[in-house]
Order: C-alpha cells, then structure tokens, then sequence
C-alpha cells in the first residue's frame, strides 16, 4: 500500500465525491457520517446530538478526525497535535480488512459485444486500459489494485457503512463486545453502459456495481472508464 498520505481514498459527503483525508472533511459529511466516526465516544455524550456544530478544537470531533488518519492507515494518529497515552487505535499489521463475501474482479479494457458504432469507438479509446483487481474489504472500503503490481490506486468508502466505522479503530475490536462486523462485504460485477445525456455524461462507461452482503442494505455504483480517478 502506498504512505498513509499518498493513499488515494474517496467517499461521498452529501451526494458529492470528496477525499477521504482528515482536513476540511468533517464539516462536509452528513450527520449520520459524522456520528459514525464519533461512535465509539457517544455514549452519554451530548457532543453526539449536533456533530455538525462541533468546533475544531472540539475533542470528540478531534477523535472522530483522528479515526480519518487511522482509516488512511496512520496507526497511531495525533489528537489536537499529541499522541494518546495509551493509545486510543488498535494496532494492525496491514491496513488491509478481512476480504470474506467480496471476491477480487478482474477489470480490464472493454471486450463486450454491442451493435452501436459509439461503442466500437469506446473499446478503441480504451483498449491500452489497464487490468483493475477490484475487492470489498471489511475495513470499510472498496479497493483497487493495479492488477500487474497489485499496488492500490484508489480506494472507496461507501456512504452506507459509516455508521460502524468508528468501531475498527477500537483497541478491543473483535474481542468481547466489539465482534468482527461486516462493511463492504458483498461480491461485485461490471459491465459497459450506455448513458443518456439525462445522466450528465452521456456516451459508453464502465461501471461497477457492489453489495454489501451483512454490512449494509443497498448498492453502491463507481464509474471506472478511467480506473485512475482524481478529484477535482
């Protein structure tokens, strides 16, 4: 995996796609994510009831925004500019979750059969496209591996697990009250799709559609046409 700072980790806030990185993203989540990495800190809490009216120097939020570089793979991270003693993040020996119900997809450039002259054109542009090793991991995140170096070149946090997520920094998760718990934990599938000009971007993409087996209810859907995003 790349430095904990280098990794390239996106989640939605409120319908929009933003970096998953401690600076500016707390504000941005809704409050049902914000409450999901403050978890572990909520009971009798009343800094739980309002997260979007925490100020900075607010010490639950500093822990929920600790549990932001602790997800990114920091394993020890600074609360309000100091290291707990002892610490407060449960020590790992890779960032990498438990991989169960989601198994790795092969992604690589587009080979389906459709009798659309666009298309033809798509599989031109895209031939050279690399192969992608896509899997759902119980860490909270859809990750994508280079499939010729197996090096991460993004990974997603879907909205629909947030409200577990605290608990995977817990210095006692998966012992005693804190079980294992599933996140994003269900199998994947891809396929091209024809989008309509209704949809934004009209044209063929790539898409990728996953579950989250006992994780969450719902799906989640990434276009990866380019399997090495930025955001703007």
């Amino acid at each position: 995996f790349p430095a904990p700072d280098e990794r390239d980790i996106f989640t939605m806030a409120n319908g929009i796609p933003v970096v998953f990185e401690r600076d500016a993203l707390f504000p941005s989540l809704s409050t049902t994510q914000q409450r999901g990495l403050m978890a572990r800190w909520c009971d009798d809490n009343q800094d739980c009831d309002a997260p979007s009216t925490l100020a900075s120097d607010n010490p639950t939020r500093q822990k929920a925004e600790a549990v932001i570089d602790w997800l990114r793979g920091e394993d020890q991270p600074a609360i309000d500019g100091s290291l707990p003693n002892p610490p407060t993040f449960r020590a790992r020996e890779t960032v990498l979750g438990d991989i169960l119900s989601s198994g790795p997809l092969l992604v690589g450039p587009p080979r389906q059969l459709f009798d659309d002259d666009a298309y033809t054109s798509f599989k031109t542009t895209h031939k050279d496209r690399r192969d992608m090793v896509y899997v759902g991991a119980n860490d909270g995140m859809l990750h994508a591996f280079d499939a010729a170096t197996l090096k991460e070149q993004f990974a997603y946090l879907p909205e629909a697990i947030y409200p577990n997520l605290s608990s995977l920094s817990d210095p006692t998760y998966g012992r005693g009250n804190y079980g294992k718990k599933a996140f994003v934990d269900g199998p994947l599938s891809a396929s091209d799709a024809k989008f309509t000009a209704a949809d934004g971007d009209g044209g063929w993409h790539s898409v990728l559609v996953g579950g989250f087996g006992a994780g969450a209810q719902g799906v989640y859907a990434l276009d990866i046409t380019d399997p090495t995003p930025e955001l703007a």
